[in-house]
């Protein structure tokens, strides 16, 4: 199975193609690195499977469709679309048409709140006009390696506390969260289901701003047996590791 994944030098694109690489699977990411960044993609490029195109997604399906031919690829046979839906479906054109000529399945990615649904449904309607499987899923936001800095700083705070934080008063205490890893599974797992309708999928919400700092307090007690707690170790382990890189 040959996948493309457009947004995938992002946060959570580059979990999904590390995801993907690690299943053995050959990944084309496209991306301009607008928001993205080339060090996300390290692990995917060194393992010999993730081919990276430097590329406005929004580009005609000939041209991307030329720099895949270049690339060894003839087909692909799952797109992700993690780059942010604009309001209109012309941007998301490119991609539609590529899968409608590869035959593929296409799956978009929105935030939960990011657009009214009326919208969402427009990009599925375009594409399966096409004659092309498509679905949309919507994420919560995520927290995990990688992630952006305004919420490492609070990871951060959180874990670095000598006491417990209170979370109360802090913006969006309980707004849902979920972990990267968690988000990157039901993406793949969206994508392999047979999905009738054009309702956008909502991936489940597992956490508050309030488990995380429960759990933070456990992973300063060395208290790491929980699946929350070991994902936060984890992300709290990656910053260290940045701060130390930056020093």
């Amino acid at each position: 199975m040959v996948y493309l994944v457009a947004g995938g030098a992002g946060f959570i694109g580059s979990h999904l193609v590390n995801a993907l690489v690690d299943d053995a699977n050959p990944v084309f990411i496209v991306d301009n690195l607008t928001t993205g960044s080339i060090r996300n993609l390290e692990h995917a490029v060194s393992s010999g499977l993730a081919t990276f195109i430097y590329l406005d997604i929004a580009s005609p399906h000939e041209v991307l469709s030329n720099l895949l031919a270049r690339a060894g690829c003839n087909r692909v046979h799952r797109i992700f679309h993690l780059a942010p839906l604009p309001p209109g479906n012309t941007a998301t054109l490119g991609l539609t048409e590529l899968a409608a000529a590869c035959a593929s399945r296409l799956l978009f990615v929105a935030e939960r709140d990011a657009q009214d649904e009326r919208t969402l449904c427009a990009h599925i309607e375009q594409s399966r006009r096409r004659g092309v499987d498509a679905r949309i899923v919507r994420l919560p936001e995520c927290f995990g390696p990688g992630m952006d800095d305004l919420r490492c700083e609070l990871v951060s705070r959180l874990c670095e506390s000598a006491s417990d934080v209170d979370v109360e008063n802090i913006e969006d205490a309980h707004a849902p969260l979920t972990f990267v890893g968690d988000a990157v599974a039901a993406l793949r797992h969206a994508m392999e289901q047979l999905i009738p309708g054009s309702r956008p999928i909502n991936v489940e919400t597992k956490y508050t701003l309030r488990d995380i700092a429960h759990a933070a307090a456990c992973v300063r007690r060395g208290a790491v047996a929980l699946p929350l707690e070991r994902n936060l170790y984890a992300t709290y382990r990656w910053l260290r590791e940045e701060r130390m890189a930056f020093a």
